[in-house]
């Protein structure tokens, strides 16, 4: 407790954590205000399209954010007092973004000449402009400066309009094409704001594409590590839209994002550790050991108070939020909040540890492991068990890979539970490696 009346009284750790929170209202409990609009307005078999639509968004946005809201975060915080290097940082992001925003263009174009009969022209356009909203979200660089007040505040206020818009325009099932839009023009205004708020802090940057390129396959190993870690879960709507109908979708959905509100405390404080642990990862790995054990401590109590809460209050807030017609997802909040603790124990291992000191390939491997034999899963467990399953299969997944972590690291004697003989400072990925 000591430990953190001292960080907040520092203020800037209060300020940063408040803004974070900030953008979590935005991209966690603004999404579940829309949840009774959209429910109830436009049904469950078009809700379910329109969670199937948001998850090609953000599969296809995870390629062009490449890991930099976490990479990024990580170089702009190890150069934050250094203007020249901020602005070369910048430079080589922006080019990144550029070449992959065309890869993304190119692709959805390609669907559209083939006429892909899945979705019409207006849904793939909406799943480019929204991919690259997202992809441009600029929580990265703000984040690594300590200075994310003002576009967390722009961000708030400016899907909250899309909420009220959406209340006041969304009023049938043939209205999911404007809800769409609804959404997506909120997520592109504040990516907008935040990469000109951006360039007007850095000034001129120079692109370099062969710079960029170079950075790309430096960072190739955080790029696979977020695709493969969000794709997990924005994968099962899609499985789920495949071997059952929307409806199903929308029941599934609606329990899981329900879940991840619960989780709206959690991740701020996560990713202000992440930004102070890779501080001291390669300098000073035992004041690196006792912010992760803190954060964990921290977060675990989180994790089971919300747990606690959500279960209790589940019946309330799925009326609340979905109506009666969404009953049975009830039950799968519930199971979802269960594996709260195990999602913050593997997420605070990997993000707080095994990638400041270095690991991210090895992490990869992990992950990569973790998916694979989750897809694999979903598609003999799913047609038989439903959203029921998609459960199942995600809480062993996240335990499996919780679980590999922790053999791993036991193996290079770097346990953060224990402090062992060979526990030191000098400590990094590339001496582990050697040895």
């Amino acid at each position: 407790m000591r430990n953190l009346f001292s960080k907040l009284n520092g203020g800037k750790f209060l300020v940063e954590l408040i803004s974070l929170h900030g953008t979590q209202i935005a991209n966690i409990i603004i999404p579940l205000i829309m949840l009774p609009i959209l429910g109830k307005s436009l049904g469950a078999k078009a809700y379910g399209s329109y969670i199937v639509i948001q998850s090609l968004i953000i599969i296809a946005s995870l390629v062009i954010e490449y890991g930099f809201n976490f990479s990024g975060t990580r170089l702009i915080s190890k150069h934050f007092d250094n203007r020249a290097v901020q602005t070369q940082i910048v430079s080589k992001i922006v080019g990144a973004k550029v070449l992959l925003s065309i890869l993304v263009v190119f692709l959805a174009a390609i669907l559209a000449i083939l006429q892909w009969q899945k979705f019409s022209l207006y849904e793939i356009t909406i799943i480019s402009i929204g991919a690259l909203s997202l992809g441009w979200y600029p929580i990265w660089y703000f984040q690594g400066k300590g200075n994310l007040a003002k576009f967390a505040t722009f961000d708030v206020i400016i899907k909250s309009l899309s909420v009220i818009l959406t209340l006041v325009l969304v009023k049938e099932s043939s209205d999911l094409h404007i809800a769409l839009l609804l959404s997506i023009a909120a997520s592109f205004t504040s990516a907008l704001f935040g990469n000109i708020k951006i360039l007007s802090e850095i000034g001129k940057i120079k692109i370099d594409f062969s710079e960029s390129i170079k950075m790309m396959i430096d960072e190739k190993d955080m790029a696979i590590y977020r695709i493969l870690s969000s794709s997990i879960g924005n994968t099962s709507s899609l499985i789920l839209s495949a071997f059952s109908s929307t409806t199903t979708v929308a029941v599934y959905s609606g329990a899981e994002k329900l879940a991840s509100g619960s989780r709206f405390f959690i991740m701020p404080f996560n990713q202000v550790f992440f930004t102070r642990v890779s501080r001291y990862g390669k300098d000073n790995i035992l004041k690196a050991r006792r912010e992760f054990l803190f954060s964990l401590a921290l977060l675990m109590l989180i994790s089971f108070l919300t747990m606690t809460i959500g279960w209790i209050f589940a019946p309330f807030l799925v009326e609340i939020f979905l109506g009666s017609e969404f009953s049975s997802t009830i039950e799968i909040m519930r199971y979802l909040l269960m594996i709260t603790p195990i999602f913050v124990l593997g997420n605070t291992l990997s993000m707080q540890w095994m990638v400041p000191l270095g690991f991210d390939k090895q992490y990869n491997t992990i992950i990569a492991t973790g998916a694979i034999i989750s897809l694999a899963l979903m598609i003999f467990i799913i047609p038989r068990f439903g959203p029921l399953g998609m459960v199942i299969i995600t809480g062993s997944v996240e335990l499996l890979i919780c679980a590999m972590m922790m053999i791993y690291l036991i193996k290079l004697d770097l346990n953060p539970f224990l402090r062992s003989q060979n526990f030191q400072p000098e400590t990094t990925a590339s001496q582990q490696e050697q040895q």
